[in-house]
C-alpha cells in the first residue's frame, strides 16, 4: 500500500531477470497497482514498456494505443558538431549508419554477400524504393533497367518502361531535353523569338538524300551501338551528308571543348519543307494559267 500519497517504484531481480515497476501517483493507505515497466532478461534483451516480445537487444513498446509519439529520441547538446549518429555494424566494420542529416547504407570499404550494400524503403512490408550501391536509385522495381518501375541511373539515364506502354490522348505537347538536361517545351509565340526574318531560299532541301536504314542496336551496359541490327526498317538523312548542305538542321556535342556532329533535327525540316511547297504551289498555279491562256487562243 502507499504510505503517501506519491509515486510508487519497485526494482527486484527474480527467474533470470531484473525487473522495473511503477505506478501512478495514489493515496496514502490505498493499494498499489505495479505496472512492470522494464524488464532485462537473462540473454541481455532489454524490454521498454513490455517483459517480452522480439528477440532484439532492445525492445520499445508503446502501451497505448493511441496518437504517435517518440518511441526513441537521441540529441547532442554539444557546440559543434553536426549531430547524432546510429551506426550499424557487422563484427567490427561499419555497414551503415543514419543521422539526422543523411541516410548511408554499405560505406565503400566494405565487401557484403547477397548484395545488401544498399539503401532500401519499404511501406507496408513490400519494398517501394531502393538505391544500390553503384548509385542508382530505382522506383517501383528492385533491378537496373526493369521493364517495370523507374531507373534513374548514376550515369544520368532513365528508363521508365512504363511512359512508352501509356496512351495518352487531348492536349499533347512535344517534350524537349536541351543541352543542360532540362526538360520542357520550345514555344512559338512572337515574344519568345528575336531576329525574325522571312524564309525564302530553301533550293537546298533538294540536295538533300533520303535513305532507309536499319538502327544497330545499344548494348545498355555499354551505350555503345553493337553491329546487331534493329528489326524495324527506318528512313531518314545520314548526318555526315547533311551537315556540308545545312549545318543549321545538325545537332552536335561537345567532347574536349570541341563539337562533334551527332544527328540531324527533322523538326527543323519542317519550315523550310513548308516554304518549298508554298513556292511549288505558285508555279503550279502559273503553269496552269500559262495552259489555260494557250488552250484559249
Amino acid at each position: 500500500k502507499y504510505v503517501n500519497t506519491d509515486y510508487a517504484t519497485i526494482y527486484q531481480s527474480r527467474s533470470g531477470q531484473h525487473q522495473w515497476f511503477n505506478a501512478a501517483s495514489g493515496t496514502a493507505g490505498n493499494n498499489i497497482s505495479f505496472t512492470q515497466a522494464m524488464t532485462l532478461d537473462a540473454s541481455g534483451v532489454l524490454y521498454v514498456g513490455a517483459t517480452s516480445g522480439q528477440a532484439s537487444r532492445l525492445n520499445l513498446v508503446k502501451i497505448a494505443n493511441s496518437a504517435v509519439e517518440n518511441l526513441l529520441w537521441l540529441q547532442n547538446d554539444g557546440t559543434g558538431y553536426k549531430g547524432t549518429k546510429i551506426s550499424f555494424g557487422e563484427y567490427t566494420s561499419e555497414k551503415g549508419y543514419v543521422t539526422n542529416q543523411y541516410i548511408a547504407s554499405g560505406p565503400s570499404w566494405t565487401t557484403d554477400i547477397g548484395g545488401v550494400d544498399l539503401v532500401r524503403l519499404f511501406t507496408a512490408s513490400t519494398e517501394r524504393a531502393r538505391i544500390t550501391s553503384g548509385g542508382d536509385l530505382l522506383v517501383g522495381t528492385t533491378t537496373v533497367n526493369s521493364t517495370s518501375g523507374i531507373t534513374l541511373r548514376a550515369d544520368g539515364i532513365i528508363v521508365a518502361k512504363g511512359v512508352y506502354n501509356t496512351v495518352v490522348s487531348l492536349n499533347t505537347r512535344d517534350i524537349y531535353m536541351d543541352s543542360d538536361g532540362y526538360f520542357g517545351y520550345i514555344s512559338s509565340t512572337r515574344a519568345s523569338k528575336t531576329n525574325i526574318s522571312n524564309l525564302n531560299n530553301v533550293d537546298w532541301l533538294h540536295q538533300l538524300n533520303p535513305v532507309a536504314f536499319n538502327y544497330r542496336k545499344i548494348d545498355r551496359e555499354t551505350n555503345e551501338r553493337t553491329d546487331e541490327p534493329e528489326t524495324e526498317k527506318q528512313y531518314g538523312l545520314i548526318a555526315e551528308e547533311v551537315e556540308p548542305v545545312n549545318a543549321d538542321i545538325c545537332f552536335y556535342d561537345v567532347v574536349d571543348g570541341n563539337p562533334e556532329l551527332r544527328g540531324v533535327n527533322y523538326s527543323k525540316l519542317i519550315a523550310p519543307l513548308l516554304k518549298l511547297a508554298q513556292q511549288q504551289q505558285i508555279r503550279i498555279e502559273k503553269l496552269e494559267a500559262e495552259m489555260a491562256a494557250l488552250k484559249g487562243a
